[in-house]
């Protein structure tokens, strides 16, 4: 939906909205949570709006866009808890940020242990509050966030309106195990393998970009967009996903991460400049990092010093990841700085809009359970306890528990179960379409991204890094190539 707010007003993105976009325009502003409608909505007004070299810069550095930024010049990006005023001349200030925290204050009202039915009821609700007319997909990897909404589904009656679809590469995977889970709840499953039809890839892909109002950043995004194709949905039915729940049951690091990480976090910041001296994929590159390196933006791959070679626009941004992780807020706490980072940033500017961005391509409605209300109170009002444990580095412990009673889903036997998609792979398999969607894009100076490719190709196969960084220039590449909504 779009709406118009005059002076005065206030926008607000609350907790169970992901984003929400705003323009300023005579006197007014323009604001939607579905780019792709704002958009559009921009253009009927006669408005083009031009790409932003900064959002561009972040995009390929560190995959993610910071709120408020946006990707467009002149459009502000408002996150989850953020609230924006309009001044009297029609321009919009962002005055609060409440991104929700790891650790809560006491509440009078906190209730003191989780109750695993209580959750499932409200998780059903959450669905059919959600669920629109038609057929739905869900992506389902038997992973606690997608079992527990193959659950609700059930439970809400949705077992003949919904299908569930596993992606797998190669013999072994996930399928068997996700085809097992959508059995036991009557559900529809369906195995999509990899698509090695290099043809049908390329224009696939091509479909995907042009239909896109941004870029997905997400490198398994092809593999999200073959499933679709696969399964065939029509325009209206739901893609219905399990994230958008870490914010509010605890994002922690690992055990391994948390005592790899803590041992230097902070220490070493004075040194990070040393790290442009070293080449991005370059082993002793990872001794220099800052705390936004270590925690969360060391799994990106470029750097200023390699995109400024080959993009004119492009802008020195890890000084303000660097500065946003000297806040008083986040400084003290690996704990808080950590979450911070993976929920605000890594789970909403980047997975979720990224789904939002496939959603928006194929004409669907994206459906997150997982951001509803009464769901993300619920689980807030739970002692910090009864939500994770810094300890062993487990969270989601009301899903945990909700699934062990209500399946005798054992998390821990059954292990972390994602969407596997293997970029190596994917670039091995389609690298001739890859390098010309990149080495078409002028945005770029074909000489310059020529060279870099040249020098990448031999590290592709055996540098994690280093295939990142080519996923994210062919998925930012293909997009300005093609993209309807950008004004040649």
């Amino acid at each position: 939906m779009v709406q118009l707010y005059k002076p005065g007003d206030s926008v607000v993105c609350p907790w169970n909205t992901s984003n929400v976009y705003c323009v300023s325009h005579n006197g007014t502003i323009i604001a939607s949570d579905d780019l792709a409608k704002l958009l559009a909505a921009l253009a009927e007004r006669g408005v083009h709006p031009a790409l932003s070299p900064l959002a561009l810069s972040h995009l390929l550095h560190h995959s993610v866009i910071p709120y408020p930024l946006a990707l467009y010049e002149g459009m502000t990006a408002l996150g989850q808890g953020d609230e924006a005023e309009i001044d009297t001349d029609g321009s919009l200030r962002v005055v609060v940020r409440r991104p929700i925290p790891l650790r809560l204050p006491p509440a009078p009202d906190v209730i003191e242990s989780a109750n695993p039915k209580r959750l499932r009821d409200l998780l059903v609700a959450a669905v059919v509050g959600r669920f629109v007319d038609g057929r739905g997909l869900l992506m389902l990897s038997s992973g606690k966030d997608s079992t527990a909404l193959a659950l609700a589904l059930d439970a809400a009656g949705y077992n003949r309106r919904v299908e569930c679809v596993t992606y797998q590469e190669g013999a072994h995977g996930e399928g068997e195990f996700a085809a097992a889970t959508a059995a036991r709840f009557g559900l529809r499953h369906r195995i999509v393998y990899e698509c090695k039809d290099r043809a049908e890839v390329r224009t696939s892909m091509q479909a995907f970009f042009e239909a896109s109002p941004s870029p997905s950043m997400d490198p398994i995004t092809p593999g999200y967009v073959h499933s679709i194709r696969t399964v065939g949905l029509p325009p209206g039915a739901a893609l219905i996903d399990g994230t958008g729940n870490d914010a509010y049951m605890g994002i922690i690091p690992p055990k391994r991460k948390w005592l790899a990480d803590l041992l230097s976090f902070g220490r070493f910041d004075g040194l990070a400049p040393l790290n442009r001296v070293f080449s991005y994929h370059h082993r002793l590159a990872k001794l220099f990092r800052s705390r936004a390196d270590q925690v969360v933006l060391d799994r990106f791959a470029l750097r200023f010093e390699e995109t400024s070679g080959f993009f004119q626009g492009s802008l020195r941004t890890l000084p303000y990841w660097n500065s946003l992780g000297r806040t008083a807020s986040l400084a003290k706490s690996y704990y808080e700085f950590f979450h911070h980072f993976r929920s605000v940033y890594y789970d909403n500017a980047h997975t979720i809009r990224a789904r939002e961005t496939i959603a928006a391509a194929f004409n669907l409605h994206l459906m997150l359970p997982y951001q509803d209300n009464s769901l993300i109170n619920y689980c807030l009002s739970l002692p910090e306890s009864e939500r994770f444990d810094v300890s062993t580095g487990r969270n989601k412990l009301p899903l945990r528990r909700m699934l062990y009673d209500e399946l005798g889903y054992n998390a821990e036997r059954v292990g972390k179960r994602i969407f596997n998609f293997s970029r190596r792979n994917f670039l091995a398999q389609n690298w001739a379409h890859v390098e010309e969607e990149i080495y078409e894009c002028t945005l770029w100076d074909r000489c310059a991204i020529a060279r870099f490719l040249d020098r990448m190709l031999p590290l592709v196969n055996s540098d994690d890094k280093c295939n990142y960084g080519i996923m994210q220039l062919y998925l930012v590449s293909g997009w300005h190539n093609h993209t309807r909504w950008l004004k040649r």
